[in-house]
């Protein structure tokens, strides 16, 4: 079930629950992100970056997705006003984990100072096991 609440920047938090096929290409889910007056956001120049954790303020992380990833992560991909997470085959099939909480956090160093971070997504995670090795 998909809900949007506002988050203190005015940013609409998409509340989305992601079932990801482990040990195969997942092409993600497209975020609409909404700006405090209610239209879609720009998101030209901003970057993001999000986990996976067993639940919210645990210190293991099992993923993290980024708009700048390095080897092992998971790509987040911005454009116009749609956030992409994805993940690969090769990404998810060395997962051990079966369940985790996850959430988006979003970057625009162009918003005024104290609405620069905003949390757009945030969910639970299920990992749907691979069977074919």
């Amino acid at each position: 079930m998909v809900m949007t609440q506002c988050s203190p920047s005015g940013l609409g938090v998409l509340v989305f629950d992601l079932v990801i096929p482990q040990g195969a290409d997942w092409p993600g889910i497209n975020y609409p992100i909404i700006g405090p007056d209610g239209q879609p956001y720009d998101l030209t120049g901003c970057s993001t970056r999000g986990q996976i954790r067993p639940h919210p303020g645990s210190d293991e992380i099992y993923f993290t997705w980024s708009t700048s990833p390095t080897v092992g992560q998971g790509l987040i991909t911005l454009t116009g006003t749609t956030l992409n997470i994805r993940i690969l085959a090769e990404e998810s099939a060395p997962w051990t984990f079966a369940q985790g909480a996850y959430d988006i956090l979003l970057n625009n160093p162009a918003a005024p100072v104290g609405l620069r971070i905003s949390r757009v997504a945030m969910g639970s995670v299920t990992v749907s096991p691979e069977v074919t090795q």
